[in-house]
């Protein structure tokens, strides 16, 4: 007898891949969400930073799906004496603060499920967030200097470390930080013989194995590596990576056009005024 596809929910509901190659959002296995980017986005804070009378120097807002992130750089400052940076890193030092609100989008939060920046759920996201940044930030003139990032996820639906990760790396542009590279997330999900790329949160309650990638698009170095469950082989890992690995270049396109979109207004909003 055939096994039994996994399905969420009671028996007969919808699969996470039907006949026709499709998912439940209409996308194929492979394909990430749609992904809104504005650089420069926003000055609000859940962190209470208002002791910066200068602001952010550098801001991303993210949508990947119904994921909205946004992420604040500020610095490069002085470095407090009891800092210290992890150790291979290139010299400056990365704070990070995570905060989720209750809003999910992809089915009614139960009690006690929503994070705030105390949680250690939130703690661990950012760490890692930090961890993935701090190796990739040139340390030449940091080293001793230390970058706070906060990032505030407006809204989930899924691939929030993910999202969170690739607003960051535009906050971090946006703010001058120089980087070696981009850092660029993708979220797969292992669901029977299928690799779902970009998860979403009613997809993740299929309980298959979630895995979070973070690389850099030019030499595609993984910087950050998350699996929650285990997998059942390392045939199942190495196909699972590759799916994130191109999800991670699909990515990088959307952060580029951002990018570019921005210098451009920014180029407008500068010209000389013809008379």
């Amino acid at each position: 007898m055939a096994p039994q596809r996994t399905r969420w929910g009671a028996a007969g509901a919808e699969p996470a891949v039907d006949a026709a190659g499709l998912r439940m959002d209409g996308r194929r296995p492979s394909e990430i969400r749609v992904m809104r980017c504005v650089v420069g986005e926003g000055t609000f804070s859940p962190f209470g930073m208002g002791d910066d009378a200068h602001g952010p120097t550098g801001s991303a807002y993210v949508e990947q799906g119904r994921t909205a992130v946004l992420a604040t750089v500020y610095g490069p400052r002085e470095r407090a004496s009891s800092s210290s940076a992890l150790p291979g890193s290139t010299g400056a030092l990365v704070n990070c603060e995570f905060a989720i609100t209750a809003l999910n989008v992809g089915g009614a939060a139960s009690a006690g499920s929503s994070y705030t920046k105390a949680d250690r759920r939130s703690s661990e996201m950012a760490a890692s967030i930090k961890a993935a940044f701090e190796t990739v930030i040139v340390g030449d003139g940091l080293q001793r200097s230390q970058i706070d990032v906060f990032v505030h996820v407006l809204q989930s639906d899924g691939g929030q470390l993910a999202a969170a990760i690739n607003a960051t790396s535009l906050a971090l542009m946006n703010a001058g930080i120089p980087l070696l590279d981009v850092v660029c997330a993708c979220t797969v999900g292992v669901v029977d013989a299928y690799y779902l790329a970009d998860v979403t949160a009613l997809e993740m309650r299929f309980h298959g194995a979630v895995l979070t990638v973070a690389s850099t698009p030019s030499e595609h170095k993984i910087v950050l590596l998350e699996l929650e469950s285990k997998l059942p082989n390392q045939d199942t890992l190495d196909n699972a990576l590759s799916v994130a690995q191109a999800g991670c270049q699909e990515v990088y396109h959307a952060i580029d056009d951002a990018m570019h979109a921005y210098f451009a207004a920014v180029h407008r909003a500068h010209a000389p005024i013809r008379a």
